[in-house]
């Protein structure tokens, strides 16, 4: 893993930590319903991935390009099931605090994006742009 990655890594993982521990839980409503399927999308984006080949750091570990499952969708599920996991516990618990360290989650997460977009157009060529041009980063058919 590189400097960069693990740096990225690291801040991710401090975000995610922060927004849980010093925030009451999700108990019911629609925050619930918005937070289990995140945790749904994520699971099925593991299982898509096969978990020997699930990677929290943007270099490219499998030597598949990944299309099925949610991937057929979005390029990055799994990022999309941690917005979608911890946005309803900064809405519940609204703060500045909570703003900016949701808004620092979202630019990590977009910077390993970036990063990993960088590696598989490198290792998958032009089969990965051709995959780009028919998906979405985040949220289907919007970004």
């Amino acid at each position: 893993m590189s400097k960069k990655s693990a740096i990225l890594v690291i801040l991710q993982i401090a975000a995610m930590i922060l927004l849980i521990w010093f925030n009451k839980p999700i108990s019911s409503g629609f925050g619930l319903i918005v937070q289990a399927f995140g945790i749904l999308i994520g699971i099925w984006a593991i299982i898509a991935v096969r978990i020997g080949n699930f990677n929290i750091q943007p270099e490219v570990k499998s030597n598949i390009l990944i299309v099925k499952g949610p991937y057929k969708w979005i390029r990055n599920p799994m990022y999309t099931a941690v917005i979608l996991f911890y946005l309803p516990i900064v809405i519940q618990n609204l703060n500045l605090l909570n703003i900016v360290v949701f808004i620092l989650l979202f630019a990590i997460l977009i910077l390993k994006i970036i990063s990993e977009e960088h590696y598989l157009e490198e290792r998958f060529n032009s089969l990965y742009l051709e995959y780009k041009k028919g998906t979405k980063k985040l949220l289907p058919f919007i970004y």
